[in-house]
């Protein structure tokens, strides 16, 4: 087997639905009532499973509360399974270029009908298109839903994350279908490197903006969490 790769989680304390036997609540309880469905929206997917010199390898995912790896979409279903959320649609997205067979081919039978895959860029307009998310978002789900996304875009320079998070957070509609997000915010600060390479000043701010854009979002009900 192949080295994990493994991102530091233990700071993230995701919605559960789970309950303690005496009757309380878990840290992080989802309060949204009524909801009808569970949908993840994942922008910058990549394979279904890890990918170990070239080859597919199994998804073999670490939930030991303080790290985790795999790729998102197993890596997300797991981690709300785990939290006795069990979406009931996914809608991935990728733009890296990746046979479509070899893409399903590791997707477990049971899965296949949940997940709607587009291996196109996401673009940050909303346009009736299958690579607007903004649409999609939209279109698929309420606001009785409970809906997670991450916002991770890998291999779309000047991609659309930032514009489209600013969206969700400046408009009300848009706010009010998302519960639970996680963002990989490029920042700048003092000139560091933490492996985003150049980052734009001037276009994507420094700490301090990310900080006000996630207090935005939490202070709008939005469960908000930096990505790694």
């Amino acid at each position: 087997m192949g080295p994990r790769l493994k991102m530091e989680t233990g700071y993230i304390v995701p919605r559960t639905q789970c309950v303690k036997p005496e009757g309380g609540r878990r840290l992080g309880a989802c309060t949204r009532g009524g909801s009808s469905r569970s949908i993840f929206y994942d922008l910058g997917s990549a394979e279904y499973q890890i990918r170990v010199d070239g080859k597919a390898g199994s998804d073999s995912l670490d939930l030991d509360g303080s790290s985790l790896s795999g790729q998102s979409v197993p890596l997300f279903y797991r981690m709300y399974e785990r939290r006795c959320i069990s979406f009931d649609a996914i809608y991935a997205w990728e733009a890296r270029k990746i046979p479509l067979d070899d893409w399903w081919r590791p997707v477990p039978a049971a899965m296949r009908p949940k997940i709607h895959f587009v291996n196109e860029p996401v673009v940050g307009e909303d346009t009736p298109t299958a690579n607007s998310f903004l649409h999609t978002l939209a279109t698929t789900a309420k606001p009785t839903d409970f809906v997670v996304l991450k916002v991770d875009i890998e291999g779309q320079k000047g991609g659309p994350e930032l514009e489209i998070v600013r969206v969700i957070a400046n408009e009300p509609n848009l706010t009010n279908l998302v519960d639970e997000i996680y963002f990989e915010y490029h920042f700048f600060f003092d000139g560091l490197d933490f492996g985003w390479h150049q980052v734009d000043k001037a276009k994507m701010g420094t700490v301090d903006d990310a900080l006000a854009l996630m207090y935005k979002l939490r202070s709008q009900g939005v469960r908000s969490h930096f990505w790694v």
